[in-house]
Formats: C-alpha cells, sequence, structure tokens
C-alpha cells in the first residue's frame, strides 16, 4: 500500500458527531443522522446502529460479549445494548463492563444522551467545552479544527518533555475548550456533564488462579466470536512478559495467526531490543510459527506522511514502526496487542511510589518521577480528581495508584499511539473489559507484582513457552506444574 499519497490517511478510523452538519473531514466518510444529530465517520471503522422509536445506540468499532453461548456482530450487540438500556440503568452498565473490544456507545434513551468508551478508552472520545457548539470526535485535532479551537498552555510543543511525562493532565488537551473524556467515566452529550460509572460495588478479592481463569474463558469467548465472524489475527512478538502471555492465550487459534517482531535498525542496539528480536525468533522456530520480521533500517523523513502523523497523532511514538506496519502487514488483520496488561500488574508501586491517596500533586509527581512541580497540571489533575469522582472509587476498595495507572496512563497514552497504527489496521485488546480488570485487581498487591496471574495463565494455557526466557529470566522450572494444570483442565 505504498503510496505518496497519504491524505487518504487523515484521520484513519475516525469519526465526528455533532449537532449541526459539518464538512467531511476526509473525502469518503459516511453520514448517518441520529436524533437530530449527524455523525461522519471513516468507512474503515465498522458502525452499527439500532433504533426504537426515539430511542437508539451507535455501536462504533468492535466489541465482543464474552458471556454468550453464541457470538453476535456489531448490530446484535447494539441491539442488546438498546434493550438493557431500555430495561434499567443498572443492565445497561453490565453490558458494557462485560464487552470486550475497542469501541465507544451513543446512547439516547428518553431525555438521556450519553458516550461511554471502553474500558481504557482505547477508541478515544474528545469533546468540547461550553464555549463551542457540542462536538465529540475520536482525534483532538480534529474536533479543534471542527470548532477552531486554538492551543492551550499545554499546546507548547515542550510541554511534555519540559514537565517529564509522557501524557496531558487529567482531561486537558493541547487545545482550549476541547477534553478528553476518561476511563470509567461518561459524557452527557447536550449539556458536557461527566459522571463516573464505575466502580459500583467493593472491590471483591480473587485468587490467582481464579482471576487466571477468568481472563482464559473470556479470551475463548473472544477467539470463537473472532472464527464465527472471519476475522483474520496478526500478533506482535516479543520476549516480554506480556507478549508470551497473549501467544499463550493465542494458542487455539495460533495455527491461522500472523506473528510478526520489528527490528529496529537506525537506533543503537541494546539488551531488551536483542532479546525481544532473539527470543521472539526462539519462539517461532521452537513452535513453527507464522511469522514476520519487520525490520526498519531508518527513521521515516517523508513530510507528507508526517504531516499526516501530526494531524492524527500529536504524541509521537514510532512513526517509523507505523509507516512499516502500512506497507508490510496485511490491512484487514485486526492487531493484538499486548497493552493493558500493567494495569494488573501493581505497576506504579514497583516503580517505587507508596502512597495510598492522590491529590493533583501527586497525580503530577508520578506521572513526572517527581521530577515536575508545574502548578497548572497540578490544577489540572486536580479538577480531574473532582470530576471523576476519584476519591470514591477508591475508596471501593481500589489501590489509588493502579486506578490512575488505568486512567491516565493507559486511558490517556494509549489511545494517541493506536492513532499511529490506525493508517495501517485496527486493533484489539484481550484484556480490554471492565470486568476482567476488575478481576485481576482483586488479586493480591504481591502476586500481581510477582506477575503470579499471567504466569499462572501460562502454565494452564502453554506451559512450554516458559522453556524459552522472558526478557532474559528463565522460568523453565514452571514448566511441569504447568503441565499438569494442563492436564487437569483438559479432563
Amino acid at each position: 500500500m505504498a503510496s505518496p499519497f497519504y491524505s487518504e490517511l487523515t484521520y484513519a478510523r475516525g469519526y465526528l458527531f455533532s449537532k449541526s452538519p459539518q464538512a467531511l473531514p476526509r473525502e469518503g466518510w459516511h453520514q448517518v443522522t441520529f436524533a437530530d444529530w449527524v455523525l461522519s465517520h471513516d468507512p474503515a471503522v465498522p458502525v452499527a446502529t439500532e433504533f426504537e422509536g426515539a430511542d437508539g445506540v451507535v455501536l462504533i468499532g468492535n466489541a465482543i460479549e464474552p458471556g454468550l453461548s453464541y457470538a453476535p456482530d456489531n448490530k446484535a450487540i447494539a441491539q442488546q445494548i438498546l434493550e438493557a438500556a431500555r430495561t434499567s440503568r443498572e443492565k445497561f452498565q453490565q453490558k458494557l463492563d462485560h464487552l470486550v473490544g475497542r469501541f465507544i456507545v451513543i446512547t439516547k434513551i428518553g431525555e438521556s444522551f450519553t458516550v461511554q468508551q471502553d474500558a481504557t478508552s482505547l477508541r478515544a472520545v474528545y469533546y468540547t467545552d461550553h464555549q463551542y457548539g457540542p462536538v465529540i470526535g475520536s482525534h483532538v485535532h480534529l474536533v479543534a479544527e471542527t470548532v477552531g479551537a486554538r492551543r492551550n498552555y499545554y499546546g507548547n510543543p515542550q510541554y511534555l518533555k519540559e514537565n517529564h511525562t509522557k501524557v496531558y493532565p487529567g482531561v486537558a488537551t493541547a487545545y482550549l475548550g476541547v477534553n478528553r473524556l476518561t476511563p470509567n467515566t461518561e459524557l452527557n452529550i447536550p449539556h458536557r456533564g461527566v459522571e463516573r460509572v464505575w466502580p459500583v460495588r467493593p472491590l471483591e478479592s480473587s485468587t490467582v488462579h481464579d482471576a487466571a481463569m477468568t481472563v482464559i474463558r473470556t479470551v475463548d469467548a473472544q477467539l470463537d466470536a473472532f472464527r464465527k465472524r472471519g476475522t483474520p489475527l496478526m500478533c506482535s512478538l516479543s520476549a516480554g512478559m506480556d507478549s508470551r502471555v497473549s501467544l499463550a492465550l493465542l494458542r487455539p487459534y495460533v495455527d491461522s495467526v500472523l506473528f510478526f517482531t520489528y527490528d529496529i535498525g537506525y537506533k543503537a542496539a541494546v539488551r531488551a531490543n536483542r532479546w525481544d528480536r532473539d527470543g521472539a525468533l526462539e519462539l517461532v522456530r521452537k513452535y513453527g510459527l507464522k511469522h514476520q520480521l519487520l525490520h526498519i533500517p531508518e527513521q521515516v523523513t517523508d513530510k507528507a506522511f508526517l504531516n499526516v502523523m501530526r494531524r492524527n497523532s500529536a504524541q509521537t511514538h514510532q512513526r517509523s514502526l507505523a509507516k512499516a506496519y502500512l506497507e508490510n502487514l496485511p490491512g484487514d488483520h485486526l492487531h493484538i496487542r499486548s497493552n493493558v496488561y500493567e494495569v494488573g500488574r501493581n505497576y506504579y508501586r514497583q516503580a517505587g511510589f507508596t502512597m495510598d491517596r492522590l491529590d493533583g500533586e501527586g497525580m503530577l509527581n508520578v506521572v513526572s518521577n517527581n521530577k515536575s512541580q508545574d502548578l497548572p497540571s497540578i490544577d489540572s489533575f486536580e479538577h480531574y480528581r473532582n470530576l471523576t469522582r476519584f476519591d470514591e472509587a477508591v475508596e471501593r476498595g481500589y489501590d489509588a495508584l493502579d486506578l490512575f495507572y488505568w486512567e491516565n496512563r493507559m486511558g490517556v497514552w494509549m489511545a494517541p499511539i493506536l492513532h499511529e497504527s490506525d493508517i495501517a489496521h485496527d486493533t484489539h485488546i484481550l484484556l480490554n473489559s471492565r470486568r476482567v480488570l476488575e478481576t485481576l485487581l482483586g488479586v493480591d498487591s504481591s502476586e500481581r507484582e510477582a506477575n503470579a496471574v499471567f504466569l499462572e495463565i501460562i502454565r494452564i494455557r502453554w506451559p512450554e513457552l516458559l522453556e524459552v526466557p522472558i526478557n532474559g529470566v528463565s522460568y523453565a522450572h514452571l514448566v511441569e506444574q504447568g503441565r499438569a494444570a494442563d492436564q487437569d483442565l483438559r479432563t
């Protein structure tokens, strides 16, 4: 698909939802009218609608309901969401909390008109505040361009670097009057009010084995849905723990999955990169995986390509990798990524943070590793804390650092990364469900820090994978335990 003309990649897999019709962001986008509002979207992103009288649901993206004995498509899931919403608020929220995927759900029931995202906001929602008419969209630049928003304090190109952070603070973006909807919250579209929708009950404890089995059963339901929908899969393969867990989970489908590993030649080789390449290739040889090695010899310099990427995502991750995806990987395959797993790993406590409560200053200390004291950022985090009733969620038994990692690091950092790869293919994360992440967070902190659940998944699902070191660490002593567990599972 290599081409010198990249304009067709602008806001790839994007959408725009507004009260009044807007010019199409790009030629070829489709439009749908819903409750006197207009949805414009890239035809590459699935959109399913369901209406009953004045009520309706729009599902943008892909969603799977793991708890069902069959595999409904997006249209059927939109129907189920509408039915649940018309029954009760509780049934509606339970339905969304169980879904796995990368999606947003726009729902109108009576006077209620709201939007929610998937568990970690992988399908992003940016929205305008009251200085503009109501507009929501997939990309921050798209929303800003639509309403003519100017850059704000955080729009300084050096802000992230100077404050030693990867994310903007709280719900802030680089534009005045354009905000980010964070995970576990819901936006009232006309009024722009934000409400927390999760958690609604105290955190329940879970054993390592029960959490591992919850993940396995949830993933099996997804694999069955992919098979019935005819969805081809590909998965990035490295020597890391999360990649190994994904490989183990994909075992029933492994013969039909395309695995790939990227090798960045223009950066100085470091030990982790060698482990990733060599470990991945050893897995390929040992288990006969269908595999493609992406060698990226030089950094991309094509100005036309980079201009489009800057519009799609201001936060640079790997522009050269995105171009390699576009030119070398099949665009019809769904990319299984191994992010979000870190939510269940006690990430910030392993990094040395110990606080049990977080205010705005504490949040900035965490994201900057105690290197920034920027007052506007502290104020922005304090606004997020109050707007989303963050403390109320913590009072239900959740570790403040875990919740903050979920909602701020994953919920704000990850979507712009996916905006880079969206030019090539769509993405799915097997653990991206509130119910799954809730179960992982119920495991004892020390066991989560030791990767106990993820090692248990590998031991149960495919213990031989532990014979190949993970990030240079051998877990071969766990193989026999895994074989015994695997036999128990089969019988």
